[in-house]
């Protein structure tokens, strides 16, 4: 009778000790929005991994993608922009907390309502290639996992080391130890079950991205001057001057830094000196096209013609400060 009540305490112990893997911060890995200039074709090399042909599959539902070419071999004739080359590298570690829940947690089940904690890191190596191999960018996305799980083995022996073996649980001191140094891979396969959806997008994500960063590398640069001219309108020059008579500056910003580019005498038309005039003392919101009417009147030769006429800034010498004529750029900086 003894032997049947022992067996029935040890059933009733190791039973319900068990705690189904949970993933705590899947959410920590959004996949990010990014839209290329256009759709692009892409080469991906051979890679003998489930979780990374997920990546695959996601990247080739992905609106930039144009076209997945699976095995890729650069320098095959094979018609691609960029070739992708994925591998993957894990650590899996344990929390020194899970000593704790092992002894004294045994007392309360510690092992079985809170489960014993743990993080996998991902470290996903993602080479952007052209079609001919040759290396454009690297980059390393790092996702780090944290699990909480407990196996029947180990809940198991929680539980039997705590209640059944003597002395008073002491034994779970040395499986506290080892629970706390060690990972549990029997939930490795499930972990990679529940996490493939997220991982494979985010992965994605960062991989498209990666490929808008070289598509912005490899479009032609504008300079500086192009992208943020400074035009100064500066105020008639003297008595000897006719009042529709401006000295011109034209600056560019390099660096940080305001460069000379151009500096003459002009004389506006009545209309575009009334129109200064009317910016300079009561300031108001232009349209592209008063930009571009104003910076003609200058009949400037260093300024070209394609400009984004809203980026220009157009200033007035007032004393010993400089003005933006904008309305609503009120801003005022050191003569130079």
């Amino acid at each position: 009778m003894k032997k049947i009540l022992a067996a029935l305490l040890v059933v009733s112990l190791t039973l319900g000790c068990t705690y189904a893997l949970k993933v705590t911060n899947e959410g920590d890995f959004e996949p990010e929005t990014t839209t290329l200039k256009q759709q692009v074709k892409l080469g991906v090399l051979n890679t003998n991994d489930d979780l990374l042909s997920s990546v695959v599959n996601k990247l080739q539902m992905d609106p930039n993608i144009a076209e997945i070419k699976f095995n890729y071999q650069p320098n095959s004739g094979v018609e691609v922009d960029y070739a992708q080359k994925l591998e993957r590298k894990a650590k899996y570690r344990a929390d020194g907390q899970n000593f704790i829940i092992t002894f004294p947690g045994f007392i309360l089940f510690a092992h079985a309502w809170a489960g014993y904690k743990y993080y996998i890191d991902i470290a996903t190596i993602s080479t952007l290639l052209d079609k001919d191999g040759k290396v454009l960018k690297n980059a390393t996305f790092n996702t780090t996992y944290e699990i909480r799980y407990t196996s029947f083995a180990r809940g198991a022996t929680t539980s039997l080391c705590g209640w059944i073996l003597p002395p008073y649980g002491g034994l779970d001191i040395i499986a506290g130890a080892f629970f706390a140094g060690t990972f549990d891979h029997r939930g490795t396969d499930e972990f990679y079950d529940k996490v493939k959806d997220s991982y494979s997008s985010y992965i994605a994500s960062k991989i498209v991205r990666q490929i808008k960063k070289q598509e912005d590398k490899e479009a032609p640069k504008e300079s500086e001057f192009q992208t943020v001219p400074v035009v100064i309108a500066m105020d008639n020059s003297g008595k000897k001057y006719d009042e529709r008579d401006f000295g011109i500056d034209v600056w560019k910003i390099e660096n940080s830094q305001l460069e000379p580019v151009e500096n003459k005498l002009v004389r506006l038309s009545p209309d575009m000196y009334n129109r200064l005039y009317a910016l300079d003392t009561k300031g108001q919101n232009l349209q592209p096209e008063d930009y571009r009417e104003i910076i003609t009147s200058f009949q400037l030769a260093n300024v070209p013609t394609a400009l984004n006429y809203q980026d220009i800034h157009v200033y007035s010498l007032r004393g010993d400060r400089v003005v933006d004529l904008l309305k609503d750029r009120k801003s005022f900086l050191a003569k130079k």
